[in-house]
């Protein structure tokens, strides 16, 4: 499973390098390819996630799944990310559903964000 995370980034007034990303929904990709180990998603996707979003939300990021396989940024997640995800503020989300693990990556480079930078709301 895949898609595009949907909500809203907030800089903090005075510091272009600070700000808190608020992901409010979410866009699934409803027709796609998929191995054990790749997931290619529809493009319609995107048109999707453009007519949730509105005036005050956009594509903040995505989130995929890995089965059974742990929670991390491969290689071709990591190009991804540098190639449709590179703002400061952009996320990526990889869940295994299985092992019930989530982790989230930030930006081009794919930094791993720390677990006290996340909060759940709700």
């Amino acid at each position: 499973m895949g898609g595009l995370l949907i909500g809203s980034v907030h800089e903090h007034a005075g510091e272009s390098d600070a700000f808190a990303i608020a992901v409010t929904d979410f866009a699934r990709s409803v027709e796609f390819d998929s191995t054990s180990v790749s997931l290619k998603m529809d493009p319609d996707v995107w048109k999707r996630a453009r007519l949730q979003s509105g005036d005050e939300r956009v594509v903040v990021g995505w989130y995929h799944s890995h089965p059974d396989l742990g929670v991390f940024f491969s290689g071709t997640d990591r190009k991804t990310q540098r190639s449709f995800f590179n703002h400061s503020h952009s996320l990526g989300l990889v869940v295994d559903p299985v092992r019930e693990l989530a982790k989230w990556f930030i930006g081009a480079d794919s930094t791993e964000l720390e677990p006290s930078r996340i909060v759940a709301v709700g």
